[in-house]
C-alpha cells in the first residue's frame, strides 16, 4: 500500500514530490524503506555530489574515512526518525508542518477523487499486495483492457502517389504491453513504430505492428502511416489508429492534438550506374529541428536497394527494401549537416 500511495503522490504532484511531501509520506507511514522515496532521495544527493570538492573525485576513500561515514550516516539516520516520530505528536512543530502538508495534498486530491481513488487501487493490484483480495473486484484486473482512439483526414489523392497519413510521437509512462490498430480504407497502408531513444522500429507480423512491451523511454515513440494509392485514385477519407493496451495511462501525445498537414519534397531523377552503385547523395542543410520522413522508390519495382543517413560519414540510421524504402521517422537536428545516400 506505501508505494502504492507514494505512486498517487508523485501524480498529483506533477512527479516533483518536494522534501515536506516525503517527510509527511514518511511521518503517515513510517516506512523508511520504501525504495521508491529513497530513489527520489538518491537523485537529491547526486545533485549536490556535482558541487563536492575535486580533490574527492577520483579517489578511493580510506578505511577511516569510510569508517567516519558510516558513523555520520547513522548518527543522520537517528536523528531523522526521531525528528519523524515527533511529527506523530499532536502539539509539535513538526505535527503542525505535516499536519499541514497532508492537509495541502488532500485538497488536490479531493479535486479528481474518483480518478485517484481508482489509481491508487490500480498500483495496489499491480503490485500485488496481500490486502487486494479483500476487494471482490480485484480478480477483475487482469480481464480489463483500455483503448484509446486518434483520428484524422486525408484529402484525395491521385494514382500511383504515395503519401504520408499520419505521424506523431507518443510518450509512455511506464512498461507497458501495446496492441496498434489500424483503421482505414485506403488498400495498401502500413504503420511504423520507431524507439526515438535507439531509432529502432517495432517490428511486424504480417505487414502489422506486432504487439509488444514498450519500455518507458525519454524521447517517446514516433507512430508513422504511410499509403499507396495504386493504379487508382483514393478518395478523400478517415483514418484512425486505437491504441490498446492492459489498463491506463495509455501512451499519449506528445502535443496537444494530432496533425494531419505536411509539407513535402520531392525530387525525381535518373539513376546513373556507377562502380560504387550509389544512386544519389544530396546533402541537406536543416534550418530548424523537425521530424521527417525519407522515402525512396524507384521505377524499377524489383530492385534492392538501401536508404541511408549519414553525420559526417557516420551512418545513423539505414533501411533497405525492394523498390521501395522508407525511413519512418528521423530527428534532423538544425545546424548540423547530414547527408543522405
Amino acid at each position: 500500500f506505501n508505494s502504492a500511495f507514494w505512486y498517487l503522490i508523485k501524480y498529483v504532484l506533477g512527479k516533483k514530490a518536494p522534501y515536506s511531501c516525503k517527510f509527511a509520506f514518511r511521518s503517515f507511514t513510517l516506512d523508511f524503506k520504501d525504495t521508491e522515496v529513497s530513489e527520489d532521495d538518491t537523485v537529491s544527493s547526486e545533485s549536490c555530489e556535482k558541487n563536492s570538492l575535486s580533490s574527492w573525485q577520483n579517489r578511493t576513500p580510506t578505511s577511516e574515512e569510510e569508517a567516519a561515514a558510516l558513523k555520520l550516516q547513522a548518527i543522520w539516520r537517528g536523528t531523522y526518525v526521531r525528528k519523524v516520530l515527533n511529527s506523530r505528536k499532536p502539539g509539535t512543530k513538526e505535527n503542525t508542518t505535516v499536519k499541514e502538508t497532508l492537509q495541502k495534498l488532500w485538497t488536490v486530491i479531493e479535486l479528481n477523487f474518483e480518478q485517484c481513488a481508482v489509481i491508487l487501487l490500480r498500483e495496489m493490484f499491480k503490485r500485488n499486495c496481500k490486502s487486494i483480495e479483500k476487494f471482490p473486484c480485484y480478480e477483475d484486473e487482469w480481464c480489463k483492457m483500455s483503448f484509446a482512439d486518434y483520428a484524422v483526414t486525408y484529402a484525395d489523392q491521385p494514382p500511383n502517389v504515395w503519401f504520408v497519413v499520419f505521424r506523431e510521437i507518443f510518450l509512455v509512462p511506464e512498461d507497458m504491453l501495446i496492441v496498434p490498430k489500424v483503421y482505414t480504407t485506403i488498400p495498401s497502408c502500413r504503420l511504423h513504430v520507431v524507439d526515438n531513444d535507439t531509432l529502432e522500429e517495432m517490428p511486424h507480423v504480417f505487414f502489422k505492428v506486432a504487439p509488444r512491451v514498450y519500455p518507458k523511454n525519454k524521447k517517446g515513440y514516433t507512430f508513422m502511416a504511410e499509403a499507396h494509392t495504386g493504379d487508382l485514385p483514393v478518395a478523400a477519407g478517415r483514418w484512425k489508429l486505437r491504441l490498446i493496451g492492459s489498463y491506463s495511462p495509455l501512451p499519449f501525445l506528445s502535443r496537444e492534438a494530432v496533425n494531419n498537414v505536411y509539407s513535402t519534397k520531392e525530387i525525381k531523377e535518373y539513376y546513373i550506374p556507377n562502380d560504387k552503385h550509389v544512386m544519389f547523395r544530396y546533402s541537406v542543410k536543416v534550418a530548424a529541428s523537425h521530424i521527417a520522413t525519407v522515402q525512396l522508390q524507384t521505377s524499377k519495382s524489383d530492385v534492392f536497394i538501401k536508404l541511408q543517413v549519414l553525420d559526417n560519414e557516420e551512418e545513423i540510421v539505414s533501411v533497405t527494401g525492394k523498390g521501395h524504402a522508407v525511413i519512418p521517422a528521423f530527428n534532423f537536428l538544425s545546424n548540423v549537416t547530414l547527408l543522405s545516400s
